[in-house]
């Protein structure tokens, strides 16, 4: 059997099983904030704004693929007040070193919550959220996308929601 198809089958299922998350609160989850990369300690603290948020590992290739076309977003629509969020599994110090040379636009942190609640237990890698203004969760994927297939995304947010 083709492993690319298992591969694929296997995140359509899982993205499936994401999108029941939709229309649901987001948990008020912690984060650990790195040196040079200011990040609120709680994902509540931004509420009020549109929220894409990534979690994501620096070993993981559709994460490193996702994040420069996350930080176009971010560029592009800060002035609708977007906010592109990184979450890494990683320690503070491979984030330290990672980054060390590396520039982003949206904001990076650990993840300090070790009792995550559903869709954000045990996600796959990159999985990416749109959080609206008032910590709903408005849809979610678990694949890396491009720039024009995020801002697809984005834009049917701010059509259906007339933001």
């Amino acid at each position: 059997m083709d492993s690319g198809k298992v591969s694929s089958s296997f995140s359509t299922r899982l993205e499936n099983e994401m999108k029941k998350s939709i229309g649901l609160k987001a948990q008020n989850i912690r984060f650990y904030p790195i040196e040079n990369y200011f990040f609120s300690e709680n994902l509540s603290d931004y509420n009020g704004k549109t929220v894409i948020l990534q979690f994501g590992r620096t070993t993981c290739s559709g994460c490193k693929m996702q994040m420069p076309e996350l930080n176009k977003i971010q560029e592009k629509y800060s002035s609708k007040n977007v906010q592109v969020l990184f979450l890494f599994s990683d320690s503070k110090v491979v984030l330290k070193n990672y980054f060390e040379n590396k520039k982003s636009s949206g904001k990076i942190s650990v993840l300090e919550e070790k009792k995550l609640e559903r869709p954000f237990q045990d996600v796959a890698q990159p999985t990416t959220f749109i959080i609206d203004k008032d910590g709903v969760i408005r849809d979610c994927w678990v694949t890396p996308e491009k720039f024009d297939s995020i801002e697809k995304r984005l834009q049917l947010y701010f059509v259906s929601f007339k933001l």
